[in-house]
């Protein structure tokens, strides 16, 4: 933190040093290093430690960033390994079945059926169930 504050020292932040300096930063209410190291992690690959440190830090930008990186690039198995982790061992349940269900939404959106290369029919809107497919009606 010293190296970030001495304005004679060339400081280069990554992703090591915001997940480091974040504690510190919230503890003695640097809102600049904070919003410094939001936007370095805001560039980072996804992965449900972000979420976690979002929700500890208060980082609504990071949150929803985090959060929706979650259910767009990372698959369900990459998730539960990721969840099974040392640092997200505190990761908020509630939140994390929230990206799940969005994980799922995507897939059984009728978008993602039309896309699907085993999708044999057009997909039929109707008026009570939604969609259906030659006939049979997925509810």
């Amino acid at each position: 933190m010293l190296d970030y504050l001495n304005p004679r020292i060339r400081f280069h932040m990554s992703d090591e040093k915001a997940v480091d300096l974040l504690s510190l930063a919230d503890e003695y209410k640097m809102e600049l290093l904070k919003q410094d190291c939001e936007s370095m992690l805001l560039k980072v690959p996804p992965r449900l430690e972000l979420v976690t440190l979002a929700l500890k830090y208060n980082l609504e930008n990071l949150l929803r960033h985090a959060k929706q990186q979650c259910v767009t690039s990372l698959s369900h198995t990459q998730l539960e390994e990721q969840r099974k982790l040392y640092e997200n061992k505190n990761v908020d349940l509630e939140v994390y079945i929230e990206i799940l269900c969005k994980k799922l939404n995507r897939l059984t959106a009728p978008t993602a059926v039309t896309s699907s290369p085993f999708a044999s029919a057009t997909p039929r809107t109707t008026a009570t169930t939604g969609f259906s497919f030659g006939g049979t009606t997925a509810r």
